[in-house]
């Protein structure tokens, strides 16, 4: 047992079912700068691991404790403060081992390092977050489907040009904008759907008041309108994500030229 504590590279310590500590890995001694003489025989809440964080961290794993002292196995994750300040993220486990008679004799409690996990998921949220900015300020329709076609976000812009709610062009309600070119626009969808390939038109939007608003989708280099296919980690098509762009004043000047 003593190398399978030394050898591992996170926490891993022996309690009795009061939550006295019996055992500990050498790496979390290391990590506090303590000795096992100073840690061994003192209730687990109130060892260096977790005596530098609020009092909040130690009730809980004192509560943890009581628990798996009851046979459940407890989990959860801490963000405890050592001695040296730092701040470290920790998967949390309290789990029960019982005797042949079903009777919690130990528990095991063992803190995974997952601070790179917490960094990953700070920056994934960062980086939500400024694509809800840019999303949000974007001066074109912004939108993404599933495969089927079934509209699952659509942004500001792209419902004035729609002259809808959310709830109305969410599944596929986005249809009931498009006019008189909604036979044209599903063909060319059915199309891309089939050829797995982008879609690109040129067609109308007729808002609920009867404004006409010229949209153009491209898949042009530096478009003025893009889908492009969603695909998951095996190259399958899972939904398109595009842009609408108003082209309605070009549109005007075209027919004004065509005119004169």
């Amino acid at each position: 047992m003593r190398a399978i504590f030394d050898g591992t590279f996170e926490l891993i310590g022996l309690l009795d079912v009061e939550g006295i500590l019996l055992e500990i890995n050498r790496t979390a001694l290391l990590a506090v700068g303590a000795t096992s003489d100073a840690v061994i025989g003192r209730a687990f809440w109130t060892t260096p691991w977790w005596t530098y964080s609020p009092a909040a961290l130690q009730l809980q794993i004192q509560q943890a404790i009581v628990r798996a002292a009851t046979g459940e196995l407890v989990r959860f994750e801490a963000n405890p403060i050592l001695a040296d300040s730092t701040n470290v993220w920790v998967d949390l486990s309290i789990t029960p081992i019982c005797d042949p008679a079903g009777k919690v004799v130990m528990l095991i409690a063992e803190g995974h390092d997952i601070n790179q996990q917490k960094q990953t998921e700070n920056s994934l949220r960062a980086s939500e977050s400024r694509y809800r900015t840019l999303v949000a300020s974007a001066p074109v329709g912004i939108f993404q489907t599933d495969i089927a076609g079934d509209c699952l976000f659509i942004n500001q812009q792209g419902l004035e040009l729609m002259g809808a709610s959310p709830a109305e062009v969410l599944g596929r309600g986005w249809a009931n904008s498009i006019h008189p070119d909604r036979p044209r626009v599903f063909a060319a969808w059915e199309s891309t759907v089939v050829a797995k390939h982008r879609f690109g038109l040129e067609y109308r939007m007729m808002t609920p008041q009867g404004q006409v608003n010229w949209v153009y989708g491209s898949a042009l280099a530096e478009p003025i309108g893009t889908i492009i296919a969603i695909e998951d980690e095996a190259g399958n098509i899972t939904g398109y994500l595009g842009t609408l762009t108003d082209i309605t004043e070009k549109k005007r000047l075209e027919q004004q030229f065509l005119r004169a």
